[in-house]
């Protein structure tokens, strides 16, 4: 399926979302297969606080480099999302350049970044959790409809856009 726009071009199939604004063009796909070891693994173990602060709760999401969780902040209750990249010559660089592009984003659709270190184990980033379900379920579940999805698409694309503008481009 394809849509256009003045400026935003979309189009998706049962895996994928392309979202082109002017010449460049960003793939989002519906289904994370990555099963990577020594991920964080061992920040599943019951209780595990971090820096005296952020209690672990579950496993959110899991990729290629990284793996987040669902943290409690155990001194006001809040919940956070902690990505973790395990330490290797691949995350250095990532880590580095998440945590500078997620301090340089101010709009609505980006999720803060409020703490960030490294450890023997790797670089944790704690950003805000957006409570829902994701772009996939949503659509998978065939009660999303096309106005709703469509919609989405053009917040996602304003995002897109709002990050191709920074200077320095981001």
């Amino acid at each position: 399926k394809i849509f256009w726009t003045k400026s935003i071009h979309i189009s998706y199939s049962v895996t994928t979302l392309r979202l082109s604004y002017r010449a460049e063009s960003v793939i989002i796909p519906f289904y994370f297969s990555y099963a990577q070891k020594d991920r964080g693994d061992y920040m599943l173990s019951s209780g595990l606080i971090l820096r005296a602060r952020y209690r672990i709760l579950r496993q959110i999401g899991r990729g290629g480099t990284s793996s987040v969780f669902l943290a409690e902040d155990v001194s006001i209750g809040k919940k956070w999302a902690v990505k973790f990249l395990p330490c290797d010559d691949d995350t250095v660089w990532l880590a580095q350049n998440e945590i500078n592009m997620m301090i340089m984003l101010d709009h609505e659709m980006f999720p803060r970044i409020v703490d960030a270190w490294q450890d023997d184990e790797g670089y944790y980033i704690v950003s805000d959790y957006i409570e829902g379900t994701t772009l996939d379920r949503a659509i998978c579940t065939n009660k999303v409809s096309r106005k709703m999805l469509i919609g989405w698409w053009m917040d996602i694309a304003g995002a897109i856009k709002y990050r191709h503008d920074r200077k320095p481009s981001l």
